[in-house]
């Protein structure tokens, strides 16, 4: 009821909505003021139940990433106008430097179970034997509906016996000082039993490829366009402990293959998601849906 009226005096060419929720509510007061609107969809949420009446909704659908476009099916041909990868807004000059004698694993993002945070721990005792001295940083604000995952991790990392080693400092507002004290950035991300989880395309890890991170997270949902398998990290099969601890190591052994995958890492975060890119691209998707101005500016 308030945007309809908002958008009648405004009178834009076109709306964009950013994620699932924004769309939803956009839908009918942009039909209420006939003005188009353009869903940019992020994620996989809800696609069975929204994706395809939420795309027919819409005048247009730009994708994060082509893979979150693939459940709207047959629709995709008529409703997609672009792919566009969420910018990366953190300093040019960023570079990751660790420290080689105490390597860091690391994941920024929402405490969640599904994002893995557990199976990143747990594959940090794997490997305690062979990097004694690797310590873990798991970075991300407490969630309304799991509030008691910040309890549970803590309490996990008691058990498999590093604690000392671990840090949880919850959200962080520093996330350039985070990235570049990484040795490697891990990704643990796997869809759970109520279908949430995959990456739409996985904005922490192309943050970490901008610092020069390594990178290590399974090949699921749109990973695979923020992480270049074998030459910005390393894509594993599925999200657990074992897999992630192995592909972990091969940059822990050898520091010239981590610092060779971070450039890499830096190359392909700003040729795809630099501002500069991701901005141009954007506009021009939404300009496929604009209607014609009603006034000069």
């Amino acid at each position: 009821r308030a945007l309809a009226p908002l958008l009648r005096r405004l009178e834009p060419e076109v709306v964009w909505a950013r994620g699932q929720k924004a769309a939803v509510l956009a839908v009918p007061a942009c039909r209420a003021a006939r003005v188009p609107l353009v869903w940019n969809k992020v994620d996989f949420s809800w696609d069975a139940l929204l994706g395809v009446p939420l795309a027919l909704a819409s005048n247009g659908v730009v994708g994060v990433s082509d893979a979150v476009t693939i459940p709207l099916g047959p629709l995709r041909r008529r409703r997609v106008v672009g792919v566009v990868a969420s910018p990366v807004t953190l300093s040019e000059g960023l570079r990751s430097r660790p420290d080689p004698a105490r390597p860091v694993i690391g994941s920024l993002g929402r405490l969640v179970p599904y994002k893995g945070h557990h199976r990143v721990l747990e594959a940090a005792r794997l490997l305690a034997a062979e990097f004694p001295d690797l310590r873990v940083v798991i970075a991300g604000g407490t969630v309304a509906e799991y509030p008691d995952y910040p309890v549970r991790l803590r309490r996990l990392a008691a058990e498999l016996g590093i604690a000392a080693s671990t840090r949880l400092p919850g959200f962080v507002d520093d996330v350039e000082s985070l990235l570049a004290g990484l040795t490697v950035y891990v990704n643990a991300t796997h869809r759970d039993a109520a279908g949430f989880g995959f990456e739409g395309l996985g904005g922490a890890m192309l943050q970490a490829s901008w610092a020069g991170v390594p990178v290590v997270a399974p090949r699921s949902g749109g990973t695979g366009e923020a992480v270049i398998d074998g030459l910005t990290g390393t894509l594993v099969d599925d999200a657990t402990p074992p897999l992630l601890a192995e592909a972990i190591a091969a940059y822990l052994r050898d520091p010239a293959l981590a610092a060779a995958t971070g450039a890499a890492g830096r190359r392909h975060a700003r040729a795809h998601a630099a501002p500069a890119v991701t901005a141009p691209r954007l506009f021009a998707a939404l300009a496929r849906t604009a209607r014609p101005p009603r006034r000069s500016y």
